[in-house]
Protein backbone atom coordinates (compact mmCIF):
# COMPACT_ATOMS: atom_id res chain seq x y z
CA UNK A 1 0.00 0.00 0.00
CA UNK A 2 1.31 3.56 -0.74
CA UNK A 3 0.10 7.02 1.11
CA UNK A 4 0.41 9.99 -0.41
CA UNK A 5 -0.18 12.81 2.44
CA UNK A 6 -0.74 16.32 0.85
CA UNK A 7 -1.71 19.73 2.26
CA UNK A 8 -4.01 22.04 -0.48
CA UNK A 9 -4.52 26.06 0.19
CA UNK A 10 -7.54 27.33 -0.42
CA UNK A 11 -6.38 27.73 -3.87
CA UNK A 12 -6.72 24.16 -4.52
CA UNK A 13 -2.79 24.48 -4.50
CA UNK A 14 -0.61 22.17 -3.20
CA UNK A 15 1.75 23.62 -0.07
CA UNK A 16 2.65 20.03 0.95
CA UNK A 17 3.42 16.75 -0.07
CA UNK A 18 4.98 13.47 0.97
CA UNK A 19 4.31 10.20 0.60
CA UNK A 20 5.15 6.78 1.90
CA UNK A 21 4.98 2.99 1.32
CA UNK A 22 3.33 0.61 3.94
CA UNK A 23 6.03 -2.16 4.00
CA UNK A 24 4.24 -4.04 6.51
CA UNK A 25 0.66 -3.94 7.68
CA UNK A 26 -1.36 -5.92 10.58
CA UNK A 27 -3.37 -7.87 9.99
CA UNK A 28 -1.71 -8.63 6.54
CA UNK A 29 -2.87 -7.84 3.48
CA UNK A 30 -5.42 -5.32 4.94
CA UNK A 31 -4.72 -3.92 8.27
CA UNK A 32 -2.99 -0.80 9.73
CA UNK A 33 0.81 -0.04 9.51
CA UNK A 34 3.41 -1.35 11.76
CA UNK A 35 6.52 -0.42 9.57
CA UNK A 36 6.61 2.30 6.56
CA UNK A 37 9.68 4.33 4.92
CA UNK A 38 9.29 7.34 3.45
CA UNK A 39 9.68 7.19 -0.70
CA UNK A 40 9.48 9.62 -3.50
CA UNK A 41 7.60 8.31 -6.55
CA UNK A 42 6.52 11.19 -9.13
CA UNK A 43 3.62 9.57 -10.70
CA UNK A 44 2.18 8.11 -7.32
CA UNK A 45 2.50 11.66 -6.56
CA UNK A 46 0.95 13.30 -9.78
CA UNK A 47 -1.86 11.09 -9.21
CA UNK A 48 -2.99 12.01 -6.19
CA UNK A 49 -2.31 15.78 -6.91
CA UNK A 50 -4.76 15.07 -10.12
CA UNK A 51 -7.48 13.72 -7.95
CA UNK A 52 -7.63 16.69 -5.42
CA UNK A 53 -7.19 19.29 -7.69
CA UNK A 54 -10.17 18.37 -9.76
CA UNK A 55 -12.09 17.99 -7.44
CA UNK A 56 -11.43 21.67 -5.97
CA UNK A 57 -10.10 19.66 -2.23
CA UNK A 58 -8.92 22.12 0.53
CA UNK A 59 -6.74 21.35 3.28
CA UNK A 60 -5.37 17.81 4.51
CA UNK A 61 -5.52 14.34 2.46
CA UNK A 62 -4.04 11.61 2.79
CA UNK A 63 -4.60 9.41 -0.72
CA UNK A 64 -4.13 5.89 -0.27
CA UNK A 65 -3.32 3.51 -3.39
CA UNK A 66 -2.36 0.19 -4.07
CA UNK A 67 0.00 -0.89 -7.41
CA UNK A 68 -1.99 -3.47 -9.12
CA UNK A 69 0.21 -6.03 -10.48
CA UNK A 70 -1.36 -6.88 -13.65
CA UNK A 71 -0.26 -3.31 -15.52
CA UNK A 72 1.97 -1.62 -12.67
CA UNK A 73 -0.25 1.08 -12.13
CA UNK A 74 -1.30 3.03 -8.64
CA UNK A 75 -5.35 2.14 -7.68
CA UNK A 76 -7.14 4.81 -5.68
CA UNK A 77 -7.97 2.91 -2.65
CA UNK A 78 -9.59 5.75 -0.44
CA UNK A 79 -9.18 9.50 0.58
CA UNK A 80 -8.91 10.49 3.94
CA UNK A 81 -9.41 13.89 5.21
CA UNK A 82 -7.36 13.91 8.18
CA UNK A 83 -3.62 12.93 9.32
CA UNK A 84 -2.98 9.22 9.59
CA UNK A 85 -1.05 7.53 12.17
CA UNK A 86 1.92 7.55 10.59
CA UNK A 87 1.98 11.75 9.02
CA UNK A 88 4.54 12.77 11.79
CA UNK A 89 6.78 10.82 9.40
CA UNK A 90 6.70 13.64 7.14
CA UNK A 91 8.18 15.94 9.53
CA UNK A 92 10.96 13.11 10.74
CA UNK A 93 11.87 13.73 7.20
CA UNK A 94 12.10 17.29 6.63
CA UNK A 95 8.46 17.73 5.23
CA UNK A 96 6.21 18.80 8.01
CA UNK A 97 2.86 19.46 6.88
CA UNK A 98 1.01 19.74 10.20
CA UNK A 99 3.02 23.00 10.59
CA UNK A 100 2.35 24.04 7.31
CA UNK A 101 -1.31 23.62 7.44
CA UNK A 102 -1.06 25.78 10.51
CA UNK A 103 1.12 28.59 9.06
CA UNK A 104 -1.25 28.32 5.87
CA UNK A 105 -4.40 28.26 8.28
CA UNK A 106 -3.34 31.69 10.14
CA UNK A 107 -2.06 33.51 6.99
CA UNK A 108 1.14 33.24 7.17
CA UNK A 109 3.83 33.13 4.22
CA UNK A 110 4.45 29.63 3.53
CA UNK A 111 6.54 28.12 0.64
CA UNK A 112 5.32 25.03 -1.61
CA UNK A 113 7.67 22.11 -0.87
CA UNK A 114 7.91 18.41 -2.24
CA UNK A 115 11.48 18.28 -1.47
CA UNK A 116 11.53 15.58 1.52
CA UNK A 117 14.46 12.98 2.83
CA UNK A 118 13.41 9.08 1.27
CA UNK A 119 14.38 6.19 3.22
CA UNK A 120 13.31 7.22 6.53
CA UNK A 121 11.39 4.12 8.73
CA UNK A 122 8.70 4.54 10.62
CA UNK A 123 7.99 1.44 13.13
CA UNK A 124 5.46 0.58 15.52
CA UNK A 125 7.67 -2.22 16.89
CA UNK A 126 5.21 -3.91 19.05
CA UNK A 127 2.54 -4.18 15.97
CA UNK A 128 5.67 -5.07 13.97
CA UNK A 129 6.90 -7.72 15.86
CA UNK A 130 3.30 -9.49 15.31
CA UNK A 131 3.31 -8.35 11.87
CA UNK A 132 6.53 -9.90 11.24
CA UNK A 133 5.41 -13.24 13.09
CA UNK A 134 1.92 -13.36 10.45
CA UNK A 135 4.34 -12.55 7.47
CA UNK A 136 6.83 -15.52 8.73
CA UNK A 137 3.77 -18.28 8.86
CA UNK A 138 3.11 -16.78 5.54
CA UNK A 139 6.63 -17.37 4.41
CA UNK A 140 6.77 -13.76 3.03
CA UNK A 141 9.60 -12.66 5.29
CA UNK A 142 12.67 -14.27 6.94
CA UNK A 143 13.66 -13.56 10.63
CA UNK A 144 17.10 -12.13 8.97
CA UNK A 145 14.73 -10.23 6.72
CA UNK A 146 12.93 -8.29 9.01
CA UNK A 147 16.16 -7.36 11.40
CA UNK A 148 17.88 -5.96 8.45
CA UNK A 149 14.27 -4.26 7.45
CA UNK A 150 14.74 -2.55 10.94
CA UNK A 151 18.36 -0.84 10.04
CA UNK A 152 18.58 3.17 9.08
CA UNK A 153 17.15 6.04 10.57
CA UNK A 154 13.74 5.86 12.10
CA UNK A 155 11.09 7.14 13.60
CA UNK A 156 9.10 5.50 16.50
CA UNK A 157 5.36 5.06 16.19
CA UNK A 158 5.28 6.11 20.26
CA UNK A 159 8.70 6.28 21.85
CA UNK A 160 10.25 10.08 21.59
CA UNK A 161 13.17 11.69 23.64
CA UNK A 162 11.10 15.03 23.80
CA UNK A 163 7.91 13.15 24.84
CA UNK A 164 8.66 10.03 27.25
CA UNK A 165 5.81 9.68 28.67
CA UNK A 166 3.71 7.93 26.21
CA UNK A 167 6.40 5.37 25.61
CA UNK A 168 6.52 5.07 29.38
CA UNK A 169 3.16 4.31 29.59
CA UNK A 170 3.01 2.12 26.79
CA UNK A 171 5.71 -0.46 28.23
CA UNK A 172 4.26 0.01 31.44
CA UNK A 173 0.72 -1.32 29.91
CA UNK A 174 2.71 -4.16 28.22
CA UNK A 175 4.10 -5.36 31.60
CA UNK A 176 0.80 -5.09 32.99
CA UNK A 177 -0.88 -7.13 30.14
CA UNK A 178 2.70 -9.63 30.30
CA UNK A 179 1.99 -10.26 34.20
CA UNK A 180 -2.20 -10.36 34.09
CA UNK A 181 -1.54 -13.24 31.11
CA UNK A 182 1.08 -15.28 32.90
CA UNK A 183 -0.68 -15.28 36.58
CA UNK A 184 -4.01 -16.42 34.82
CA UNK A 185 -2.28 -18.93 33.17
CA UNK A 186 -0.39 -20.34 36.07
CA UNK A 187 -3.63 -20.32 38.20
CA UNK A 188 -5.27 -22.59 35.81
Amino acid sequence: MYYVSIYMDRQSRPLAVFAGKKDRVIPVGFGSASFVHSFYDPELIETALQILTVTQYQGLAGVEFKKDSRDETYKLIEVNTRFGMWDGLGAKCGMDIAYIAYRDTLNLPVKPSSSYRTGVIWLDWQRDLRAAVAYRRKGTLTWRAWFSSLRGEKMWAIYSRSDPLPGIFFTFRLIQKFLGRLFSCNQS
